[in-house]
């Protein structure tokens, strides 16, 4: 599913959650994940065309990570899906807590309830959540989801969740005008 494909979903929804990987960043430092590790100008220009994508469709954001990485992402989403306002939308990081329960394949109801919960969460019909690969490709596993990227999601890349009632359904989620 690309951007178009993505904007008629978002017509014949309930909601819809975009979770994506964050934009392309610096190289990483051995045995290191890169807390301070930022985007490259080309990872802060693909991000703000999607957001560019985005306008006029009002997404709420949602930086599900800590890292540098994942915030400059929705600041620079927003700031092309919004440039003329300040980050009224943004809320911060970490407001769901930590991925790790979900991921290991924990079957709480918090964890079962995880991707529910991004949406009802938050107020609006559009939410976009960025966060890191080895998050999207887990989820992706878990609800059988192939990406465009076989062992690794692009930046940018991942799963489009669309609401009807009380469904969910997954969708890969890839723009070639990004990559």
């Amino acid at each position: 599913m690309d951007v178009l494909e993505l904007i008629e979903q978002l017509k014949i929804a309930d909601k819809v959650t975009l979770f994506i990987r964050h934009a392309e960043r610096y190289e990483l430092p051995p045995d290191s994940i890169g807390e301070r590790i930022p985007l490259t100008e080309c990872g802060k220009s693909a991000a703000r065309h999607l957001g560019e994508l985005l306008r006029g469709l009002n997404p709420r954001f949602l930086s599900a990570a800590e890292t540098l990485r994942c915030r400059q992402t929705v600041f620079r989403i927003y700031y092309g899906a919004y440039p003329t306002e300040t980050i009224a939308h943004y809320t911060g990081a970490p407001v769901l807590g930590s991925f790790s329960p979900f991921l290991r394949g924990d079957t709480s109801p918090a964890a079962a309830d995880f991707v529910e919960g991004l949406t009802t969460r938050y107020d609006g019909h559009f939410l976009v959540a960025i966060t890191h690969d080895v998050n999207i490709r887990e989820f992706a596993r878990i609800h059988n989801v192939t990406l465009h990227s076989a062992t690794c999601p692009d930046f940018l890349e991942g799963i489009v969740i669309i609401y009807k009632g009380k469904e969910a359904r997954y969708e890969p989620f890839y723009e070639p005008a990004l990559a």
